[in-house]
């Protein structure tokens, strides 16, 4: 898992050195997808599963952003996954914590 998150970091980084430079870059931080990949059988209090249809669609609109790094999560209960990470309280608005899917 380590590895994984250090390989993300990097990816983040590089996105925001491009931005930096005038160049273009997106970066992706996913949350767990249900069919595949290394967290797809982990349970994370305050998140939901997304199939690849779902996060194809959160990929689509992550790119129409224009923004150097995106999250792409499907929350069950975003204030009940932010008491386990409270820092995630500062990328999404409160009055969106109980916005269900479209926070």
């Amino acid at each position: 898992m380590s590895n994984y998150a250090a390989g993300n970091r990097f990816s983040d980084a590089l996105a925001h050195f491009r931005h930096s430079m005038g160049l273009t870059g997106t970066t992706v931080n996913w949350s767990q997808w249900g069919e595949v990949g290394i967290c797809a059988d982990i349970d994370i209090p305050g998140l939901k599963v997304f199939s690849n249809l779902q996060a194809l669609n959160g990929l689509g609109y992550a790119l129409k952003t224009n923004q150097v790094q995106v999250t792409v999560a499907n929350f069950d209960s975003f204030p009940r996954f932010s008491n386990l990470f409270p820092l995630t309280r500062n990328y999404v608005p409160e009055n969106e914590w109980n916005a269900g899917n479209d926070a």
